[in-house]
């Protein structure tokens, strides 16, 4: 595998590329749909009712940070939610693709009707980047890392950070994917495509370092499925790029020897990633999430 290793590259290193990926995974998984019904449904009781109880403690403007929000769509959800509870809100959104920063200034601008009140700033920067430039010198009442913590060089120390962030009191949403999943299981047993793998974090990752660290946690698990029968299609772009977002890889198609795409393609149709079938016969490979709560202690 030492010329995989040479000619396939990490998908990260490829803004553009990563971007279009994305979308297609996104439109497979449904995945707007999926955290819009979650939002509605869960993040109320979850995250709301929380802050609600120690709403009192927290002055006149209510201070959020966004890691890693992408386009804003699941910011501004929970955003309609929050405003309920504080009128006021200091939106940090720390963002290091410039173009899904730009795109959640465009939904900012579309429904500024919607989030009167709501003061955003955006840092164009990884978290990493955020915290060597700023510190610890602002703390906040929300902090949301939906799905953003997948490429980080340290897990522990970031995670350990954004605890600090917390105002006493404040809640901390970490979405990430489960670790049982068809997605995960893609992504470790061919981890050696990449020449320089970094670990690809998953829910059991998360609550292990904050048991470590002794801070207490809520789980509330998501169901989710990535329609993938694309993939096995030579001659499907987004099957392509869907592939290359599961593998976390540029151009795989392009690149890969064809035995080495025929191992990848069997296993992501196998039972062990594949665990249904639409109402049309199309596979989906098991995505479920889990949305990790940390309430910072008020003693």
């Amino acid at each position: 595998m030492a010329a995989d290793k040479v000619t396939i590259h990490r998908l990260i290193y490829d803004p553009e590329h990563y971007t279009r990926s994305f979308e297609i995974f996104a439109e497979m998984s449904s995945k707007y749909q999926v955290l819009s019904n979650w939002c509605d449904s869960v993040f109320p009781d979850i995250v709301c009712g929380k802050l609600e109880l120690v709403n009192a403690k927290f002055g006149s403007t209510f201070r959020m940070l966004g890691v890693g929000s992408g386009s804003g769509e699941t910011d501004l959800m929970m955003i309609l939610h929050l405003l309920k509870l504080f009128p006021s809100i200091h939106n940090i959104v720390v963002e290091p693709t410039a173009d899904l920063a730009e795109k959640y200034r465009g939904l900012v601008q579309a429904k500024q009707h919607l989030i009167e009140g709501v003061e955003t700033e955006w840092r164009e920067q990884t978290l990493e980047g955020f915290q060597n430039s700023v510190g610890s010198s602002v703390f906040y009442h929300f902090i949301s890392a939906i799905h953003s913590l997948y490429f980080t060089d340290d897990l522990r120390a970031r995670l350990c950070y954004l605890y600090d962030l917390l105002e006493e009191g404040g809640v901390l949403l970490i979405v990430i994917i489960a670790e049982d999943t068809g997605h995960v299981r893609v992504c470790k047993k061919f981890q050696h495509l990449e020449s320089d793998y970094l670990m690809f974090p998953d829910a059991d990752h998360v609550r292990k370092a904050y048991d470590e660290m002794g801070v207490k946690y809520q789980c509330v698990r998501q169901r989710s499925r990535v329609l993938v029968t694309e993939c096995l299609r030579a001659d499907s772009e987004a099957g392509s790029l869907l592939l290359d977002f599961l593998l976390q890889v540029s151009h795989f198609r392009k690149t890969a020897p064809p035995k080495l795409q025929k191992e990848v393609l069997d296993y992501i149709e196998s039972a062990v990633c594949c665990d249904s079938r639409d109402e049309n016969e199309e596979m989906l490979l098991s995505n479920d999430w889990e949305a990790i709560i940390v309430q910072k202690s008020t003693d």
